[in-house]
């Protein structure tokens, strides 16, 4: 978007990447125990953060560009969402017994009040994002996703009282910086 980033930019963007690094790290000693595979996850992590900052930067640019129409851009996107969600459900519907629809009673079992909330705090982060990227920028937008992170880590460690490793605390302070 023509933007160039000064020295205090840069030099905050490389102390959020050491800071996400080193929360990685800590998760690797624990993946260890409970027999996950943290490198793994990790390469899935960079891979998605790598496939979401292109979209981000080309809706940025639609946004702050004026005379595109945002409503078909939305329906356009809407359109393209929904075809992969059918492309990839369609196979589980396609069964040798024939087209089974889920029922009413089967796609809402499980769903709590606290389901619900989330549900209702997606929606928010709906409205969020957009407004994020028009009235400020891609950079901003890329300091959400690890704040989220801590925040909800220190909402487990409240809520649990097991506190995060030395790793994770001075990654979560590289964050914060």
């Amino acid at each position: 978007l023509k933007h160039r980033l000064s020295k205090r930019q840069f030099l905050a963007l490389v102390l959020l990447m050491v800071g996400t690094i080193l929360t990685q790290l800590s998760e690797m000693s624990r993946s260890d125990i409970s027999g996950g595979n943290a490198v793994y996850g990790g390469l899935l992590v960079l891979a998605g953060a790598a496939l979401t900052a292109l979209p981000n930067v080309y809706y940025e640019k639609v946004l702050k560009t004026e005379g595109h129409n945002l409503w078909s851009k939305n329906i356009q996107l809407s359109f393209w969402i929904w075809f992969w969600l059918v492309v990839i459900k369609l196979p589980s519907l396609l069964r040798p017994e024939g087209i089974q629809w889920p029922s009413g009673a089967t796609m809402m079992t499980g769903i709590t009040a606290w389901v619900w909330s989330v549900i209702v705090l997606q929606g928010c982060r709906c409205l969020l994002v957009p407004a994020t990227l028009k009235y400020g920028d891609n950079i901003l937008y890329s300091y959400t996703k690890p704040s989220s992170v801590l925040l909800t880590a220190l909402v487990s460690a409240i809520v649990s009282g097991i506190l995060p490793g030395a790793s994770f605390v001075l990654g979560a302070t590289f964050v914060l910086l």
